[in-house]
């Protein structure tokens, strides 16, 4: 009896408080349940954003490019710089540089190699430079100043940039086992430079030896990276223009091998093909753009490649009107020429 007396005690004390307790319960219960499905969330936003990635991939894949690439006249035109990094004495001087143009109707791609040493009269420099220059200005000035540069040339308008250091690009021919090159001609450079002995005594110890042998060849990165650098032949490989040619040579061979069955099938090279896109590729190309453009590469036809440079239409003028450097400029002193023939080559 004492027992129950207590207990109706006790619950006579309890009654007025228990509506409230009943609450604090509740929001308890809902807070546990809240946080459980918090970190539920937590946990699976990773893969539910790699699947979301895999899903917007997949249907860029399916659609058409020329409705996600910017374009002017059913054209997009990119422009590819190659140039030193880190590593080299000159990291934003642009060595390479290249304008390709696919035309959506025809699946035509035109590639045309722009020297180096394109004197550019709204920068009072060599185009080599503008990446530089931009780049000097503000962080991203690089892509602007160079397209601007290239837009300059040839009239035509510039609607993406990439930009790869030799690192990369050397990294990426190792990555798919290496390239095939045919030598059009044999030829010697005797003072291909040596990275890191620039001031080195004697003076010969700051040059190596190159030699190419006419014929096919087997290239690694180091290789390839010499035979579209070198520019001290004594024959006319030594010339830009022949640089050009070799760099476009370079360009179409990585670009067979890296859509090959050996590269497209192989998940640990297209993991790492897309690490050191991460690493040595600055663009201004949006993500949702990309897939568009491997859908254009994997449609590639090599027989509606056309390879042009701009030999016929640049002189090399007096140093003296420009602070004493070897420069080239159009024929006729402007870049008239060059934009009417660039015109014309790219009508369907």
């Amino acid at each position: 009896m004492d027992k129950l007396f207590r207990f109706t005690i006790l619950k006579r004390k309890i009654a007025p408080h228990l509506p409230v307790l009943a609450k604090v319960i509740g929001v308890i219960f809902t807070l546990a349940i809240l946080f459980t499905t918090v970190k539920v969330i937590i946990r699976l936003i990773p893969p539910l954003e790699h699947w979301w990635r895999l899903r917007q991939t997949a249907t860029s894949l399916l659609k058409d490019p020329s409705t996600i690439l910017a374009s002017s006249a059913k054209r997009t035109n990119v422009v590819i710089l190659g140039k030193g990094g880190a590593t080299h004495e000159t990291p934003d001087l642009t060595d390479t540089i290249m304008l390709v143009s696919y035309h959506h109707q025809t699946g035509a791609i035109t590639l045309i190699s722009l020297p180096r040493d394109l004197w550019i009269d709204s920068l009072k420099a060599k185009i080599n430079t503008a990446y530089y220059y931009g780049n000097q200005k503000k962080s991203g000035g690089g892509l602007i100043l160079a397209k601007a540069a290239v837009e300059e040339v040839v009239n035509q308008p510039i609607h993406y940039v990439a930009v790869i250091d030799f690192d990369g690009f050397k990294n990426v021919i190792n990555l798919v086992e290496g390239i095939e090159i045919d030598v059009p001609q044999t030829f010697d450079d005797y003072k291909y430079p040596i990275p890191g002995k620039e001031t080195a005594q004697p003076e010969t110890d700051r040059y190596e030896h190159l030699h190419f042998e006419m014929g096919k060849e087997g290239m690694d990165g180091e290789r390839a990276l010499k035979y579209v650098r070198s520019r001290n032949s004594s024959s006319d490989q030594g010339t830009d223009f022949a640089r050009s040619n070799r760099q476009q040579q370079v360009m179409v061979a990585l670009q067979q091998k890296l859509l090959s069955t050996q590269t497209l099938l192989n998940p640990q090279k297209l993991s790492g093909l897309l690490n050191l896109a991460t690493s040595s590729l600055e663009t201004n190309i949006p993500p949702d753009a990309i897939p568009a453009i491997a859908k254009l590469a994997i449609q590639f036809d090599r027989k509606k490649l056309t390879n042009v440079n701009l030999e016929q239409y640049l002189i090399n003028p007096p140093p003296q009107k420009y602070q004493g450097q070897w420069v080239l400029i159009g024929k006729d002193e402007t870049w008239t020429q060059i934009q009417q023939y660039i015109q014309n080559l790219l009508l369907p």
